[in-house]
């Protein structure tokens, strides 16, 4: 079995030493990998759309709770962004976020400022950041992390959606 192999190596480098024939191969070895490219490219991007983002009166309707004017969501959400983008995950940085959150309409309201500005500077940086707020916690924390999150949020009475 081993002389097999080794004779069926032999034979294939024999073939490729042929000049116009290992150009061939060559050629057809790149093609396949910019396909591969193109492919990986198109469908990178290409996610189920994210949830219907819900305007303020509806956050606070649908949590029973009031939306703290005194945050800046847009910031929090940028924060967030930062802090999960590259490298590793600046675990504080995600849990001061959370920790600016008050109420059960404040974890809302991020949620749906969070898909906002994915929608911008997510597809602007082609990043793999997930689309919704829950989805991208899971993906940057690990389980004590999680813990961490949900016990920071249960403090104020907030229940997560993750």
């Amino acid at each position: 079995m081993k002389t097999m192999g080794k004779s069926k190596i032999k034979s294939i480098i024999d073939y490729l030493s042929e000049p116009r024939k290992g150009i061939v191969v060559a050629v057809l070895v790149v093609m396949a990998i910019i396909a591969v490219v193109v492919v990986f490219r198109k469908t990178k991007g290409k996610m189920a759309p994210p949830p219907t983002l819900l305007n303020d009166d509806a956050i606070e309707n649908g949590t029973g709770s009031a939306i703290s004017p005194s945050i800046d969501f847009r910031s929090l959400a940028i924060r967030l962004f930062s802090a999960c983008l590259g490298v590793g995950t600046n675990e504080d940085e995600v849990y001061a976020v959370m920790g600016c959150l008050n109420t059960q309409a404040d974890y809302r309201k991020l949620s749906n400022v969070w898909m906002q500005q994915w929608n911008q500077l997510g597809l602007l940086a082609k990043t793999a950041l997930p689309p919704s707020l829950p989805e991208l916690l899971q993906s940057e924390l690990d389980s004590r992390e999680l813990s961490m999150v949900r016990s920071i949020l249960s403090e104020k009475g907030i229940v997560p959606d993750f």
